[in-house]
């Protein structure tokens, strides 16, 4: 696994069998916060675009890391500037941004793809409501869904919104419970059960929260989780095979390093044995795969 956690890449393992680490660049171009990435090209390729800059702007760059070079690199620029944009990977349209908000906290619904990072589409339709700070989680390859976040005005927004990508088309999910910004959500599944997207934590009217609500794909209805072990927001949500981690986030008093498992037939969460290398909060992160050879 790696992490770009304010402009330094660590790589930390998800189990003793993840040994020996693979060797990424501990460089990255810029200092960067509320930036979105994935690895595309089958996992091959990470990709990191957007967030705040350190003087507080909004931008535009995407950079890609190049297993050859060991090196990340300017590899394009998206049609707009954005921080707090929401972003997962789709099998066929690859990193797929969402919302998001320009200099100044101006939210935008703008809903951008791109397979290498060098080339963007707008093929796919905006939000409904301009929105940032929300999640999102690619559950198939026609779905798309996306969960509360921050609209003007409200940042206990608890929407739950599907996007039908054959249709084109958002349409309304049975509201969030807790609405809420900043939470993390990820696809959990077990065998002979039903797929859930589990929500956790983020902050809310009530302020920061440890409130786990799961939507049951199978009937469209929600139910509570165990909750988060603290209260936390702007985790950042990594999906694992039939699981999803959560890493590390703001508490209100201070930011924090830990790692966490949802345990897929329990929902309970699983300390990980290994922490950042500093206290961060919303920043990308992606499984690393190496490629046979570098495109």
């Amino acid at each position: 696994m790696a992490v770009l956690n304010n402009g330094v890449v660590d790589t930390l393992p998800l189990s003793k069998k993840s040994f020996p680490l693979p060797s990424v660049s501990k460089s990255f171009p810029m200092a960067l916060q509320h930036s979105a990435g994935g690895a595309v090209e089958d996992g091959t390729a990470p990709l990191v675009c957007g967030g705040r800059d350190t003087s507080g702007k909004a931008v535009d760059k995407c950079f890609r890391y190049s297993h050859k070079t060991r090196a990340w690199t300017e590899s394009g620029r998206m049609q707009d500037a954005r921080l707090g944009h929401a972003a997962s990977v789709h099998p066929d349209l690859g990193l797929v941004m969402t919302g998001g908000a320009r200099t100044g906290n101006k939210h935008v619904g703008i809903v951008e793809t791109t397979k290498d990072g060098k080339h963007f589409s707008r093929t796919l339709p905006a939000l409904p409501v301009p929105n940032f700070v929300h999640c999102q989680v690619t559950v198939d390859s026609n779905t798309i869904m996306v969960f509360g976040g921050c609209i003007p005005g409200n940042c206990a927004y608890n929407a739950a919104l599907k996007l039908n990508i054959a249709e084109r088309k958002w349409k309304k999910l049975p509201n969030l419970p807790t609405g809420r910004h900043g939470p993390g959500c990820g696809l959990v599944s077990e065998r002979g059960a039903p797929k859930r997207v589990v929500v956790a934590g983020g902050r809310g009217s009530g302020g920061i929260t440890d409130k786990v609500e799961v939507l049951d794909l199978s009937t469209l209805t929600w139910s509570t989780g165990p909750p988060l072990p603290i209260k936390n927001h702007y985790m950042t949500s990594l999906p694992y095979r039939n699981t999803f981690y959560l890493l590390g986030g703001h508490i209100g008093s201070k930011l924090i390093d830990p790692i966490y498992r949802c345990e897929p037939e329990t929902g309970h969460w699983t300390l990980l044995p290994y922490r950042l290398s500093a206290t961060s909060y919303d920043f990308p992160a992606f499984i690393f795969k190496s490629p046979k050879g570098d495109p």
